[in-house]
């Protein structure tokens, strides 16, 4: 059984290695779209009333 026990705990440390690592690409992927659109929309402002 302690070989079952091995292949289990790699199993769990591969699981969240790979949850860490798509965690990371999301938060990269976010951030890097939310700059660009910022940067599109920089003048525009939320809350803010339109210049003339």
């Amino acid at each position: 059984m302690r070989g079952a026990r091995g292949e289990a705990m790699k199993d769990r440390r591969r699981l969240a290695w790979w949850t860490l690592v798509i965690a990371l690409l999301v938060v990269l992927a976010v951030g890097t779209y939310q700059a660009l659109h910022h940067e599109e929309r920089r003048p525009v402002q939320s809350g803010a009333p339109a210049a003339p």
